[in-house]
């Protein structure tokens, strides 16, 4: 996967306008990243890039360079 396909994925889970995620934005300012976007962040990772996270692997991320970081992108 490349960067800009990990922006867009972002984006969707997010809930976010396209071109809107801020890489040096603190995950919890955006207003969708609950539950349902760590699961889907959790399945991302498995399904795209073959990397299996865990719950606290997530918890973890806390801004969104560091979703980038973990992804080698």
């Amino acid at each position: 996967m490349k960067r800009d396909e990990l922006i867009e994925k972002l984006e969707d889970i997010l809930m976010l306008d396209i071109g809107s995620l801020e890489l040096d934005k603190d995950l919890c300012e955006y207003e969708d990243w609950d539950s349902l976007a760590h699961l889907s962040l959790l399945a991302l990772f498995d399904k795209d890039l073959g990397v299996k996270l865990s719950v606290e692997d997530v918890r973890n991320f806390k801004k969104v360079s560091d979703i980038f970081t973990k992804a080698n992108l």
